[in-house]
């Protein structure tokens, strides 16, 4: 992850992926504006996820504002 995260170069971003049938992973995007919300009913696997990014951007907004940037 470290290794993706020098490439990008940013402090916080999304990575949207897949797996294609051979079971590789497929990146279609890479960004800091990703969506995420909470209204995955047709896909609720995705729920416990989406709570740890929201708890992973909250925490990084604190440190920085506790860090005074």
């Amino acid at each position: 992850m470290q290794k993706i995260r020098r490439r990008i170069g940013l402090d916080y971003f999304g990575i949207d992926c897949g797996l294609d049938a051979s079971g590789n992973l497929v990146v279609f995007e890479v960004n800091a504006s990703m969506l995420v919300h909470d209204q995955n009913k047709d896909f609720p696997y995705k729920t416990p996820f989406v709570h740890r990014i929201k708890a992973a951007f909250e925490a990084m907004l604190r440190k920085f504002a506790a860090a005074g940037g």
